[in-house]
């Protein structure tokens, strides 16, 4: 047998490992609509991963909101006991310097009122009445 008779079977299994190769790699390449669906799915996956992070986000900010108001309660809370405190202590020293609280407590310690002052003069060195 020559060669020339095997031709035509070589040349047909050719053809047909062509045709089976070009519509195995047509299979591969995805088709339109399986793009655009692919790209809508990254769009809402992308959205839906910024919203969800927005949300996170928010979350995050209003809990140190509200740990700072509780925070500034406590502090505004301490203020005005610190001013009542302040306000009662001027209220005791000004009871405390009123001139007849003074009078009693300089009597309990056996001082007499002065009832002519004598001034010192003390350049000339004597004693004016």
């Amino acid at each position: 047998m020559a060669i020339a008779d095997f031709v035509p079977a070589l040349t047909r299994s050719g053809q047909l490992f062509i045709h089976k190769s070009n519509r195995a790699a047509l299979r591969i390449v995805p088709e339109k609509e399986d793009e655009a669906k692919a790209r809508t799915q990254v769009f809402y996956l992308g959205m839906t991963t910024i919203l969800v992070g927005g949300l996170v986000l928010t979350l995050a900010i209003q809990t140190f909101l509200i740990k700072d108001a509780f925070a500034l309660s406590a502090l505004q809370r301490q203020a005005v006991l610190l001013s009542d405190q302040r306000d009662a202590l001027e209220n005791q020293l000004a009871d405390a310097a009123d001139p007849s609280h003074l009078a009693v407590a300089a009597k309990k310690l056996g001082m007499k009122p002065g009832l002519n002052p004598t001034f010192l003069d003390l350049s000339p060195t004597e004693v004016r009445k």
